[in-house]
């Protein structure tokens, strides 16, 4: 069952669901036709107006496609989310109200946001590889060098810019905030009399500038974070796995509809321990194939010869990466898969699980 690349965890005795929908948003504009992951595979369904998205679903937008999603709950509560192209998201939203923030994942290029009506005891929270916004009502965008680098560009309201590790700064209308992950700086720019638009296009620009003219440096420093969260992501999946045969007692009683008892509540919370670990370098490792992809675009010539560490060079950490894809792009599926049912199992919610560092 579990070779499938699908699996189900439930920690809340006496509780049991089935795989059922659980639409957050709709969809309510699409050019081209975006990719779509959900419940551990890819969907073959046209994603197109009125189509309704739940929450852990990811959605990659390649050249030329872009998409909009309306979160709509009353009584005034509204979320609409644009989708750039050549971008790749993942949707963990919650309830208003639910103690948990409704995150959004943005794994590579750009998303646009406006917020309104959120409750007093709920946040919206964007995570990124290079650092994590906060804001509760406003209208701003993210977006995401090639290199990995983020600004945060606020229209309206404030929003909170933290980067990992690093100060958290307050981004007002007409300011945006640049993580820099190369120089680890974090700062304020101005954007008065300029469209935030054209701020992200010459931001763009110059990080592309930048980053052909440190390509080394690039390589290298991604290269060594890609070897330590690889192999973060795969002890942790294996820990993960370890617990397969739990995870397929849980997996049928959730498809047969039956409860499940907290007899086990022990090897139930060293499973959501597992959980929490690998979801945590899932999302410092994801990213990173979409910073190659562009490296590989763009090659230098000195990129293959780049010495990552003492005997190994660039052109093997390339290789590694081209292996390495299609598995843990299956593995990327089957976590969302877990943590969507998991959390759906627990309480209801499909986000409730602590933050928490690789």
């Amino acid at each position: 069952m579990l070779a499938a690349v699908t699996a189900v965890v439930c920690w809340l005795p006496g509780v049991a669901a089935p795989l059922g929908a659980r639409e957050v948003a709709t969809v309510t504009f699409v050019e081209g036709r975006p990719h779509l992951v959900r419940d551990g595979r890819p969907l073959l369904r046209r994603v197109e107006p009125g189509f309704g998205v739940e929450s852990f679903d990811a959605i990659r937008t390649g050249e030329g496609e872009t998409l909009e999603l309306l979160f709509d709950r009353p009584p005034d509560f509204d979320l609409l989310v644009r989708v750039a192209a050549r971008s790749h998201v993942s949707i963990h939203l919650t309830a208003p109200g639910a103690q948990s923030p409704g995150v959004l994942g943005l794994i590579a290029g750009s998303i646009a946001v406006s917020v309104r009506g959120l409750p007093r005891d709920s946040s919206l929270e964007v995570h990124s590889s290079a650092g994590t916004v906060r804001v509760r009502g406003t209208v701003f965008a993210v977006t995401l060098s090639p290199d990995g680098a983020m600004l945060v560009t606020a229209e309206a309201g404030v929003v909170e810019v933290r980067g990992p590790g690093g100060p958290t700064l307050y981004a007002r209308r007409g300011e945006a905030v640049e993580i820099d992950v190369y120089a680890g700086g974090v700062r304020t720019l101005r954007f008065d009399g300029e469209a935030p638009q054209e701020l992200q296009r010459g931001w763009l620009e110059r990080r592309a500038a930048w980053t052909a003219e440190h390509r080394a440096q690039v390589v290298r420093l991604r290269g060594q974070s890609y070897r330590a969260a690889r192999d973060g992501f795969t002890a942790a999946y294996a820990e993960l796995m370890g617990h397969r045969e739990r995870i397929d007692e849980l997996m049928d009683a959730a498809e047969r509809g039956l409860s499940v008892t907290g007899s086990r509540a022990d090897e139930d919370s060293r499973l959501l321990e597992a959980l929490v670990r690998v979801e945590a370098w899932m999302r410092e490792l994801e990213p990173l194939y979409a910073v190659f992809d562009s490296l590989a675009s763009h090659p230098g010539d000195e990129a293959p010869e780049v010495e990552i560490d003492e005997g190994y060079s660039a052109a093997d950490l390339l290789q590694l990466v081209a292996n390495d894809r299609r598995l843990m792009t299956e593995r990327f599926a089957t976590v969302r898969h877990v943590l969507k049912v998991s959390a759906e199992l627990r309480d209801g919610t499909p986000r409730a699980f602590p933050e928490a560092s690789p």
